[in-house]
């Protein structure tokens, strides 16, 4: 693999956590100590430039696979197939079967805090599943393609609201809920699972991309095929400028009347 497929291929957060470099999200970078300085340095997480760091403190920057080389003292080869092995990002294609496993889903007491009715939880496949598995001490969400087609299991931890699926699923492909969206009425989209359930419930038409602090190129192409847009005021600044950039098509973006932005 070479150096350009290498740096796209490599996800930025999985490589931080094994090469055990603590890391703060902000915006489309990660914050994380400079190894040559050990100020606040910033790296790319995706787009242009990603895996790409820069600290604005003593000028230094490299990229994830150099990160590598001083964290574990390896040299070149070395550091790009360990990254390759242990930090490799979401599969590019869409799962092409439909999905055979079927957990038992149990209804949790997260779900009555997210005000979500056991009724409603069994109706939209919603729960936590039942015996060991990898969504253990998961809310797990069933996921369909744009065509209806059951491709995975989404989970989000009850306890630390950590986010796991198999690593057949990419989320940057797939939007919750726009399979039974009407894209011909109003669509509302938010990053929070359970305010989707809510808003779906509540009879809106709401899609989620899985808690993502962007939008893929698959998500917008999916937004673009939708009449209206309304957009949660809990969504990222960055996913409100790409809306803003690459949507022609009506947008609005509502206030979050709790803090007045």
């Amino acid at each position: 693999m070479n150096y350009a497929t290498a740096m796209n291929s490599i996800d930025t957060t999985k490589a931080l956590n094994f090469l055990e470099i603590e890391a703060t999200p902000n915006g489309s970078y990660l914050k994380f100590s400079c190894p040559k300085c050990q100020k606040e340095a910033v790296i790319k997480t995706y787009g242009e430039k990603k895996n790409v760091w820069f600290c604005p403190e003593c000028r230094g920057s490299g990229h994830i696979i150099s990160l590598a080389m001083v964290a574990r003292k390896m040299e070149w080869e070395e550091a790009k197939k360990i990254l390759i092995e242990k930090a490799l990002s979401y599969p590019d294609r869409k799962i092409r079967e439909e999905l055979k496993l079927t957990y038992e889903l149990e209804y949790d007491t997260k779900l009555e805090e997210e005000g979500i009715s056991e009724e409603n939880a069994r109706t939209l496949e919603v729960g936590r599943p039942k015996g060991k598995n990898i969504l253990a001490g998961h809310i797990a969400f069933t996921v369909h393609d744009e065509e209806g087609k059951k491709v995975a299991y989404f989970g989000i931890h009850t306890k630390t609201g950590r986010t796991k699926a198999h690593s057949s699923f990419n989320p940057e492909l797939y939007l919750y809920g726009l399979h039974s969206a009407d894209r011909e009425e109003t669509i509302f989209f938010t990053t929070d699972m359970f305010e989707c359930v809510r808003q779906i419930l509540a009879g809106n038409q709401s899609v989620c991309n899985f808690g993502l602090p962007y939008l893929s190129q698959t998500h917008l192409n999916f937004l673009t095929t939708c009449q209206t847009v309304v957009f949660s005021p809990r969504i990222s600044n960055e996913i409100m400028i790409q809306a803003a950039r690459n949507l022609e098509n009506p947008l609005s973006f509502l206030k979050d009347s709790n803090n007045g932005k």
